[in-house]
């Protein structure tokens, strides 16, 4: 017997955080159609020159289907390394100092192929919360 269309729940994706002999991307998403993401990223290009030298990050950009800009910094060999990124943009305030962005944005670290399947099936949002549900647990853990 099949369900109702109105009884169907819309299938999440099957996203996790850790991936094993994955790379990773950090990821800075925003609807504001004010965002030049060009400037983002010659200003996050800057940013990874003077504090991750010699990590060969590059920065690129890319349009989702359901709004979002994106910028990608890529890539980091393991998950760890990318956390200490976002965790440091997070610190210095990379978002609003560097950029001198102050409207809303999203911001995570995701393994290639969760990206790959994020923007396959527009999940921008769910992963976001899947992340950050990921952080709190990973610094509710530290003593």
């Amino acid at each position: 017997v099949a369900l109702p269309d109105s009884m169907k729940q819309e299938a999440e994706p099957d996203f996790v955080v850790e991936e094993a002999g994955q790379q990773y991307y950090y990821v800075f998403a925003t609807k504001a159609d004010k965002a030049d993401m060009n400037e983002v990223v010659a200003k996050v290009t800057k940013y990874n020159d003077e504090f991750y030298q010699f990590d060969n990050l590059r920065a690129n950009t890319y349009v989702a289907n359901d709004g979002y800009q994106l910028l990608l910094v890529r890539q980091f060999k393991e998950l760890k390394l990318g956390i200490d990124y976002f965790k440091s943009a997070e610190t210095r305030s990379l978002v609003k100092k560097f950029l001198g962005f102050d409207g809303t944005y999203l911001n995570f670290v995701i393994s290639v192929n969760n990206f790959k399947k994020m923007m396959k099936e527009s999940k921008l949002d769910a992963y976001q919360k899947l992340f950050t549900d990921y952080t709190q647990k990973l610094n509710a853990q530290k003593p």
